[in-house]
This record gives C-alpha cells, sequence and structure tokens, in this order.
C-alpha cells in the first residue's frame, strides 16, 4: 500500500531525551526522541497518538490481599507503556470499632488500628500510589493514629470539598497535576463525603464545589475527578460538568467491570473489601487507558482487573 510521508533531518544535541512536536493540518503531536536509543532512522506516524493509563483501586478497608501478585500487575502494565499513574479512592481504613475483625476474630485495640492504618499507608507507599482521595473513613479519624499513618504517605491527599482545621489531619489539596514523558498535562481533582460529625472538619457542598475547580479544564490536556462520593453523585457529576474526562471513583463499592460514559465523560470503580479484614477478600484494579490523537483525546476505555481471591 502506497503512502505519503516526509522526511525531515534533525539535530539532537548531547545524551539527553527530548521532545519533538509535528505540527500540521491535523494539529500537533509530540513524540520523544533519545539518542542514545536512536540508531539511524526514525519512523513517527502522523496524527501522533499517545497512550496514557490510569490504575485505581478504591475502598481497600484494611485490606491489600495478594499483594505480591498486585504488585506483579502492575510492574507489567508500567512496563508496557511510559506514561501509568496509580491512584486510589479513598477508605483504606475502616472507622468502626465493632468491624475491626480479622479473619472472623474481632480487634478492639486501638492501637491495633492505628498499626494497621500504618502498614495500609506504607504498602500503598510501596506499590507506588501517586495519588488518594480522602475516604469517609479517613476523615471519621481516631487519634492520634489516623493523622499519624496519613501523613507517612508519600503521595498528596486529595479532597476540595473538605475543610480540615484539626490539627490531628493533615490538611488534603485539592487538586494535583502531572506531566506525561512528552510533557502532556494530567489535572485531578479530589471530592469527597464524611460521615457523622468528626471535630474540625467540614464538608462543602461537592458540586458547588466542583464548579469551582472547572478552570483546571484549562490547564489540562486530560482532566480527571477522583471520587469517594459514590456511583449517584459520580452520575450526577458527569451529567453537570462535561468538561470532566474521566471519574475514578468509591464509597458505593460498585464493581464497574467495564467502565461507561455518561454524557461522554467515563465513570469507573473498582469494586472494594467489606468493612473488615480477610485474607480471602477479592482484589481488582481498575485501568483506565487514554489514547491521544495530536494531543485530543480520540479514544478512553477503562475496565477492572481481577487478581484474585474470593
Amino acid at each position: 500500500v502506497a503512502t505519503d510521508y516526509q522526511v525531515f533531518t534533525i539535530e539532537l544535541k548531547g545524551d539527553d531525551c527530548q521532545v519533538l512536536q509535528l505540527s500540521g493540518q491535523l494539529g500537533a503531536g509530540r513524540v520523544q526522541v533519545c539518542p542514545r536509543e536512536l540508531r539511524d532512522t526514525l519512523f513517527v506516524n502522523y496524527p501522533v497518538i499517545e497512550t496514557i493509563v490510569f490504575l485505581h483501586t478504591n475502598d481497600h478497608h484494611f485490606d491489600i490481599n495478594l499483594k505480591d501478585e498486585l504488585e506483579a500487575k502492575i510492574r507489567e502494565i508500567r512496563n508496557s507503556c511510559p506514561d501509568v499513574f496509580l491512584f486510589d479512592a479513598g477508605d483504606i481504613l475502616v472507622r468502626h470499632p465493632h468491624r475491626w475483625i480479622v479473619n472472623d476474630t474481632l480487634e478492639k485495640d486501638l492501637e491495633w488500628y492505628g498499626q494497621r492504618s500504618m502498614e495500609m499507608v506504607e504498602s500503598m507507599n510501596a506499590l507506588g500510589y501517586q495519588a488518594m482521595t480522602l475516604g469517609n473513613h479517613e476523615l471519621d479519624y481516631k487519634e492520634p493514629y489516623t493523622g499519624r499513618a496519613l501523613e507517612a504517605a508519600d503521595f498528596p491527599l486529595l479532597s476540595a470539598n473538605m475543610e480540615i482545621t484539626t490539627q490531628t489531619m493533615p490538611s488534603p489539596k485539592s487538586h494535583v497535576s502531572f506531566s506525561t514523558h512528552t510533557g502532556r498535562s494530567i489535572n485531578v481533582l479530589g471530592l469527597s463525603v464524611a460521615s457523622g460529625n468528626p471535630a474540625g472538619i467540614r464538608q462543602k457542598d461537592i458540586f458547588e464545589t466542583a464548579a469551582e475547580y472547572m478552570f483546571l479544564r484549562e490547564e489540562a490536556d486530560v482532566f480527571v475527578a477522583l471520587t469517594h462520593i459514590g456511583l449517584r453523585n459520580d452520575s450526577r457529576l458527569a451529567e453537570e460538568f462535561p468538561l470532566l474526562d474521566i471519574i475514578i471513583g468509591g464509597h458505593s463499592h460498585h464493581l464497574i467491570e467495564e467502565a461507561v460514559l455518561v454524557n461522554d465523560v467515563l465513570i469507573a470503580q473498582a469494586g472494594g473489601n467489606r468493612h473488615q479484614v480477610s485474607d480471602q477478600h477479592p482484589v481488582y484494579l481498575g485501568k483506565i487507558t487514554v489514547k491521544l490523537e495530536n494531543g485530543q483525546i480520540a479514544h478512553k476505555e477503562g475496565y477492572v482487573i481481577f487478581i484474585g481471591g474470593e
């Protein structure tokens, strides 16, 4: 099949990787060129296709079972794509003492809660999580253990609609930004719901808050809401704010095996665990793939990977 092509000669200085931008009638695409890996001729398709992958979990509730298998799957996906981001949509802890159950044995010791909370965060650090939205089980904190564990996180904690004035909890960021290896920008907005009436924490309206942060669309090639507000609210969020590209959710424990489009916003959620610890709980990993064509989203899809368990 005959195809038209153009030949360009470029000069690469030094051994550092450089990002080249190819512009034409169909827009501008980007490709990274690494002199040390380039033998002679580099063939680039136009329009330029770039791939971004978002991995996600939600509602662990003190469980990260099959950690080695989960880590191996995350590593495999990271090795297959240069731009892979790992997020959690909240509720890594369990706030109810009567549900501090380990394999059918009740643990009512607050120090056990503190130890388990720290183990959860350390496990997430080891897996390389890059952002987490606070869930209601984190916001209903237990002094001083919840705050200590969350402060140990190597990743930003998000929640734009939570005002935290207590010193026993770290203050979350409203949003966080990431860049791909070609400099594409990703903005992630966090939204949460609280339970009970935790001192020093005030929940602002989810949708009024979201409206205040739609300016993030202007600065981003991909705009993600990382939420712990439940599927019903996620659907409303998609209906009211089509400027969002993706909603990664939690709280309602929905296992959305194939992510759904609502108002052209992709909504994903990866199940979660019951509010107690069990070695038998299943392990799910959500995977969203976004294809950019010359910097514009041309395709997005998501599904849930079953790692194991019952």
